[in-house]
């Protein structure tokens, strides 16, 4: 879990560090190095995944350093979807069940082989990367950044994060579907009969959430509280259980009377009638139905059919042949949507050619870059990873700043005799948009543009307290 209340007190067990053999020795820079080192006289591994440069010589594990970790060791999401489809385009589909066929079939269908509509869908894509888009989020925005009073800037934060309770629901279902079925694994034979007695009604559909919710609270949560004081449970159970009682919650405050609630709240303060005067709190749920987000991912069907994809392989039903694969899969989709990547990151799934293909695609919209003929403006990068059948990987990284671009085109080998058409054909496509290319290299022979060196904000928290709660 996320670091929220910045514990500073060190978990034990997570470090050792070798022993100073000069009892007497009391030189800090001495002792900072051999702490910062094992019982070989090798770097430390949080020490390697976070950079050898880094200030700070004692480490303990954290939930960063856990991330900057696992972005260095997570497989590309590009090459293991690659490697699944292709063999699921070869005889290796054969092995599979039924059914996961024909789930494997329903995602092909749902994408696109039209160069037009491949453009919408990933300008839908993108949409849906941003939850908090549009003119209406936009003015909440300017009440954040400006001098308005704190209890309005609190309820605005506060109306956020009903929405997104809101718009999370069905996810929380499904994960206290799952921590109910996971709770039933850690008791005993009589109480998994009394708690499958008390969730034997539950369906988790939209339609009796509330019903539903109120036996989650009223019965099923004191039960579980009961056993766990009884059996003085102090493992796995009551870690699930309180964390059955924090979806239960968001799901209560992502209620549709709360959120307008919470607008209706906003709508007292003078600071919110100055930007939207005589709005009426009860429309606000349309308004929210109506954002770019929720129309771009009522639209992309895929997202949906490609969510079941992945939990099916997760679970086995793909065959153990391909249960890793899927799993490497979850694995790097998890670690792009941690909350300690501070960029978008988008999938872009296509066919071509009669197979399925896949791109990503990393943007950071508030780069921070000024220059001093343009000082003071933003402007906004671009990270693009693709593989083109019978060339091989390319690596696209772009820099735009008011109608200029600097682009970086590091190819395959194999298009190294045609490095000049590309470079045309790129300037003329960028004219095309009404930009101008500033500067443009086309390379060969490159390696993969790391994704911290494009986007080196990533690593601004090296230096922050290094512990794990």
């Amino acid at each position: 879990m996320t670091n929220i209340l910045k514990v500073t007190t060190p978990v034990s067990g997570y470090e050792k560090t070798a022993p100073v053999k000069n009892k007497g020795l009391r030189n800090t820079e001495n002792t900072a190095e051999a702490a910062s080192k094992d019982e070989k006289g090798a770097p430390l591994e949080q020490d390697k995944a976070l950079g050898e440069g880094s200030v700070s010589k004692f480490r303990y594990e954290s939930n960063y350093g856990n991330f900057i970790k696992q972005l260095h060791e997570s497989p590309s999401l590009t090459e293991s979807l690659t490697k699944v489809f292709d063999s699921l385009n070869s005889q290796d589909i054969g092995n599979s069940p039924a059914e996961f066929i024909a789930m494997t079939e329903e995602f092909v269908n749902a994408l696109t082989d039209s160069p037009e509509e491949r453009l919408a869908q990933l300008k839908g894509n993108a949409q849906t990367s941003i939850r908090f888009s549009g003119a209406f989020f936009g003015i909440l925005r300017q009440v954040l950044n400006g001098e308005e009073p704190l209890e309005l800037k609190a309820g605005v934060l506060e109306f956020l994060r009903r929405y997104t309770d809101m718009a999370e629901t069905p996810r929380l279902l499904e994960s206290i579907r799952y921590t109910l079925a996971s709770i039933d694994k850690w008791m005993y034979k009589d109480a998994k009969m009394q708690l499958a007695e008390l969730t034997s009604g539950l369906t988790f559909g939209k339609d009796e959430m509330a019903s539903e919710l109120q036996v989650l609270r009223d019965k099923v949560l004191p039960f579980l509280n009961l056993y766990i004081s009884r059996m003085n449970e102090r493992g796995s159970l009551r870690d699930l259980s309180a964390l059955l009682g924090n979806l239960l919650g968001r799901c209560e405050n992502g209620a549709p009377t709360r959120v307008e609630e919470a607008f209706a709240e906003l709508m007292k303060f003078q600071g919110m009638q100055k930007y939207l005067a005589g709005a009426n709190p009860s429309a606000i749920l349309q308004v929210l139905a109506n954002s770019d987000y929720e129309k771009a991912k009522k639209e992309q069907k895929w997202v949906e059919k490609f969510r079941q994809l992945v939990s099916a392989g997760v679970t086995g039903k793909a065959g153990k042949e391909q249960q890793q694969m899927y799993k490497d899969i979850l694995q790097a989709m998890i670690v792009n949507e941690s909350v300690y990547m501070p960029i978008l990151h988008t999938l872009i799934p296509y066919q071509a050619d009669g197979k399925v293909r896949f791109s990503e695609m990393w943007v950071d919209p508030d780069a921070d870059k000024t220059s001093e003929e343009s000082p003071g403006k933003r402007g906004s990068k671009c990270l693009v990873k693709f593989d083109i059948d019978q060339l091989g990987k390319f690596d696209l990284f772009l820099y735009h700043q008011d109608g200029k671009v600097k682009m970086q085109l590091n190819a395959p080998e194999k298009v190294k005799d045609k490095l000049e058409t590309v470079r045309t054909d790129l300037t003329k496509l960028i004219t095309k948009n009404g930009l101008e290319a500033e500067e443009l290299y086309v390379e060969t022979g490159k390696p993969a543009i790391p994704l911290t060196e494009a986007f080196p904000q990533i690593m601004e928290k090296e230096n922050s307290v290094n512990v794990r709660i």
